[in-house]
């Protein structure tokens, strides 16, 4: 698997504005908080062309039933990576352009030969508003925002990244995870 990291693109906050607004509409009943994280949330710095957006609910019981609205909006519900990750709901929206019938639910690990189908556009990360997995995400999120330095090495690890190919997003995930981890400990010492 090939990875496409891109410059950033000042349309992501326009993007991620109008999706949130679909997911707010959805989900009113549960109160969320909708952030946009990942590097698309991050001026200047190279991304996947794929909006991750991090939906905070006040009341942790709501996870499993804000998911059915969100399929109604087209996206598709991970459920796989509850086994990793069971405080999360993961649900990806992807590009169609065959066409085919896609699955609204994936409880294994998807194995598709033709990975254009399963373009990923854009990624619900649902957890419980203040969680630690929440507050992770926004404090790398605003000290990307705020030093360059991590900013910049962050993007030439990326870059590099894609030079080489993936068995999966994962081991791509994985290889991102040390400096990410350092990124992460200066953001919480400030």
């Amino acid at each position: 698997m090939h990875i496409q990291v891109v410059p950033y693109d000042p349309i992501w906050p326009a993007q991620f504005a109008l999706e949130a607004q679909r997911i707010q509409a959805v989900l009113h009943s549960c109160n969320p908080v909708i952030e946009h994280v990942g590097s698309t949330a991050v001026p200047g710095l190279v991304a996947k062309p794929t909006l991750d957006m991090l939906v905070g609910l006040p009341d942790p019981e709501d996870l499993d039933s804000a998911v059915f609205p969100l399929i109604g909006l087209g996206y598709i519900y991970v459920r796989v990576y509850e086994q990793v990750m069971p405080e999360r709901r993961y649900l990806i929206r992807v590009e169609n352009p065959t066409g085919e019938e896609l699955p609204v639910i994936v409880d294994a690990e998807v194995n598709n030969p033709d990975r254009r189908a399963f373009a990923h556009t854009h990624r619900i990360h649902m957890v419980a508003l203040d969680s630690p997995f929440w507050l992770q995400h926004l404090r790398f999120r605003d000290h990307l925002r705020t030093h360059a330095a991590d900013r910049e090495a962050y993007g030439a690890l990326k870059r590099q990244l894609t030079t080489q190919d993936w068995p999966d997003g994962n081991a791509y995930n994985q290889a991102k995870a040390a400096l990410i981890a350092e990124i992460e400990a200066r953001a919480v010492t400030g």
